[in-house]
């Protein structure tokens, strides 16, 4: 049985992918990296999925959007700002392991990059330190972190005024770099030309790339295109086995259903064709000690199991990779 969207998406280079490939059989394919493939797969579920590779760190973070505990980092939505205060110690934020002493700063995804402002204490990177009155910002895949300054006046004054009530102490520091920034300027220092940190990803953006499980892939540290796809893959297998629409519809190609522009009734269509997709197997038995093996045809996989093979199709994009079609065959 075949699924793929409701336009016509064509699955030609599949077949040709089988042929090419399945010429071995199904026994030797998955001889292929199985048991790497297998015990990678386990590591990766237990902690992309959580979204561990976003953040690990039982520090509590304030949210400075409605003043609630948020009890992990690792659980700061897009748009959504996280406030630290007088925090010693490694927390691990968009794949990189953060050094922070004295720290009190926010921190908080925009579609397109993930952010940590110092307004007091630092923030080491590596080799870099950030001071108050810097940003460091990460982009995706693994992209080397960069530091600079951040207008703090502008930035303090996006957010709500209970703000002040909610994290006294970053308000306060967030003031005090404002008022240096203020003066040096006024002297000639140094040019108002310090990033304006993204407070906002552009709301259809957010649609798209906003999923905790999207941002756990892009900003799990990982480059190159070869594991980015597996990541996507064993997401997919995981949203299969766990049989949820939910984590499986922001993993599908939207192109079909508004693509960047997707809207309300856009998400409804995908997500049913996300719960079309779980409802046509008995998963949890047919991925039962799932291999993933990547063919020799560029976005092609194939979830090796004792049930049979489950061929997948991916599409990459610049932002993600995102699932095309899902097609399952029978062992010969």
């Amino acid at each position: 049985m075949t699924y793929s969207h409701p336009a016509p998406v064509s699955l030609s280079h599949l077949a040709d992918c089988c042929k090419t490939d399945s010429r071995v059989s199904h026994a030797k394919l998955a001889k292929k990296k199985v048991v790497l493939a297998t015990l990678r797969t386990l590591a990766l579920a237990s902690t992309l999925f959580a979204c561990q590779a976003m953040a690990q760190s039982a520090i509590p973070v304030i949210s400075l959007s409605d003043g609630r505990t948020i009890a992990d980092v690792g659980q700061i939505a897009v748009a959504e700002r996280g406030a630290l205060e007088d925090v010693d110690g490694t927390i691990r934020f968009a794949g990189q392991d953060i050094a922070l002493k004295g720290f009190s700063g926010v921190l908080g995804f925009s579609s397109d990059v993930a952010y940590l402002i110092v307004a007091r204490g630092s923030a080491g990177v590596g080799r870099t330190l950030a001071r108050p009155g810097q940003v460091v910002l990460f982009g995706a895949y693994g992209a080397k972190p960069l530091v600079s300054r951040f207008d703090a006046g502008h930035y303090a004054s996006t957010l709500p005024e209970a703000a002040k009530q909610w994290a006294p102490k970053v308000a306060e520091a967030l003031a005090s770099v404002g008022a240096t920034q203020k003066t040096a300027f006024f002297f000639g220092l140094y040019r108002r030309d310090g990033v304006l940190v993204p407070t906002r990803g552009e709301t259809a953006r957010q649609k798209v790339l906003g999923a905790a499980s999207i941002l756990a892939a892009r900003f799990s540290g990982e480059a190159t295109p070869e594991q980015v796809e597996y990541d996507v893959i064993t997401m997919l297998a995981r949203a299969l086995v766990d049989r949820d629409a939910a984590k499986l519809a922001p993993l599908i190609d939207p192109l079909q259903f508004g693509g960047a522009g997707i809207d309300a009734s856009g998400e409804a269509a995908r997500l049913t064709y996300a719960q079309t997709i779980i409802d046509s197997a008995d998963w949890p038995m047919r991925l039962n000690g799932v291999a993933p093996v990547r063919m020799s045809k560029p976005g092609v996989w194939v979830l090796q199991a004792v049930a049979g093979p489950t061929f997948v199709t991916l599409r990459p994009t610049r932002d993600f990779v995102f699932i095309q079609s899902v097609q399952t065959g029978e062992t010969r």
